[in-house]
């Protein structure tokens, strides 16, 4: 018995497969109980699903119920028969199970600290009452209680094992929120189904943000095999610029856009894996936003090698062949909005202040000489002075730090940002910019729209204007 506590699980990989077993139940409300008391603490998971017999549950109690190979109903989250206690053993040393079905009320506990005292597969059989929110349970349904959280709760600090026990359930509801994302709303002839934790209601999590304006979502496309069909929809997420902070660091989640990006696997609807290409493509800064929905139904699990954990899973070679012809296509739309933007900001600036130079080797940025606050602070200085100055940005230029700006960029971009420029600084280099500019005998209309192009005049353009119309009369 102990020998089941090591699947890998975690709390939230745990919690969703005792609510695998509460869908296949036909439940439509389940609420999940997280209760610290040091020692004393407990999780309960109860549903109102049809519930269980006595006999049928003393066969769930068993270490695998239900084969692999089994014959299952298309909407069956199960997979070996062993969700149930292997998930709970992860977690804890004693799981009650109280379940009722037709009237008939009925328990069972593994203890391992009882089996091992008693050296026997000893199943015991408490009261209803002792089982804590018995009083929950409905006139059909079933309650799984875990007890003992040795694997939550150390017992060595209790105030920081209350902080920790509060940390890893509020971490768990976001993983129920985008795991049963699909159950959580309304979607084509299917139940809605409802999850609670501590009584808060879970709100669907789409990974693929198809609510937003700003989301490209691609063609679908189904491969039929003899297993069933594999359904296939590619999304683009929106560029960062496009979404408010709350909406990026959520589609973003823990782990940020390029470890997030790729494959998300449903079975039954259910999320399975994601966050990964199956090895056919690399995680990209440039191909972060993409994402792509792949569906399975529960026959193909043997064909994809669905673990227990129902947290791993390998395409079979002959969609692996499918996807890997399909990928560049499905990435490249993620791929254009940032090459777009960058290369079309670049594009759009008639006066740049850096360049962005594509060689055989590569690209690269300088600082743009031919800048006219450049030109002409270098003809107002002598010619060894112009020579160092010369040479003071051809440094700059060599040194740009890429590493540390592709590393935030792609860690937190909305919070990478030019350094703001002060009214009197607008001023001063819109009145030099447009000095350099009259020198070279450019018209007003002409001035106007190099710098409506250019930064920093064009995020700044109400100001910009402000001073250009006061040049225009002083000159006047």
């Amino acid at each position: 018995m102990q020998s089941l506590r090591d699947f890998g699980y975690s709390l939230e990989t745990a919690l969703a497969d005792i609510v695998d077993n509460s869908i296949s139940a036909n439940a439509t409300r389940i609420e999940i109980f997280a209760k610290f008391d040091g020692p004393d603490s407990a999780i309960g998971i109860l549903d109102d699903g049809q519930g269980m017999g006595a006999e049928q549950l003393q066969l769930a109690m068993r270490l695998a119920s239900t084969g692999p190979s089994e014959g299952r109903q298309p909407d069956d989250l199960g997979r070996f028969g062993m969700g149930m206690k292997t998930a709970s053993f992860s977690q804890c040393r004693r799981m009650t199970v109280l379940t009722r079905k037709a009237k008939v009320t009925s328990t069972a506990r593994w203890d391992l600290d009882e089996v091992s005292r008693r050296d026997e597969w000893y199943v015991s059989r408490p009261p209803a009452t002792e089982v804590p929110w018995s009083d929950r349970l409905g006139e059909t349904g079933t309650l799984v209680v875990w007890q003992n959280l040795d694997r939550i709760v150390s017992g060595t600090d209790e105030g920081s094992d209350s902080r920790t026990f509060a940390r890893r359930v509020s971490e768990a509801a976001d993983h129920l929120e985008m795991v049963f994302h699909r159950f959580l709303q309304r979607e084509g002839g299917h139940r809605t189904i409802r999850i609670t934790v501590n009584r808060r209601d879970l709100i669907a999590f789409d990974p693929f943000g198809r609510k937003h304006a700003a989301t490209i979502p691609g063609p679908v496309e189904r491969l039929w095999t003899k297993a069933g069909a594999v359904t296939m929809q590619p999304f683009t997420l929106p560029h960062h610029s496009n979404v408010d902070q709350n909406t990026w660091e959520r589609l973003g989640g823990r782990d940020g856009f390029i470890k997030n990006q790729g494959f998300y696997l449903y079975r039954a609807r259910r999320l399975i894996v994601w966050g990964t290409w199956f090895g056919i493509a690399k995680q990209t800064e440039r191909t972060k936003l993409t994402r792509v929905l792949l569906e399975i139904p529960s026959s193909m699990d043997e064909a994809w090698k669905i673990n227990v954990l129902k947290a791993s899973a390998e395409p079979p070679d002959y969609v692996r062949r499918r996807l890997k012809t399909l990928i560049e296509t499905i990435v490249s739309t993620s791929k254009r909005i940032y090459t777009h933007r960058g290369v079309q900001q670049a594009a759009l600036a008639e006066i740049p202040t850096w360049q962005r130079i594509r060689t055989r080797t590569g690209i690269r940025y300088q600082i743009n000489s031919d800048h006219p606050l450049i030109q002409s602070t270098l003809a107002d200085l002598p010619a060894d002075r112009r020579t160092q100055l010369l040479t003071v940005l051809s440094v700059c230029s060599r040194t740009l730090p890429v590493d540390s700006l592709l590393h935030d960029l792609s860690e937190a971009p909305d919070q990478v940002n030019a350094t703001p420029i002060s009214v009197e600084e607008l001023d001063e280099v819109t009145r030099s910019t447009v000095a350099a500019l009259r020198q070279r005998g450019l018209s007003w209309e002409r001035i106007t729209k190099m710098l409506k192009s250019s930064p920093p005049f064009d995020a700044n353009w109400d100001e910009t204007a402000r001073v250009v119309g006061q040049i225009m009369t002083e000159e006047a």
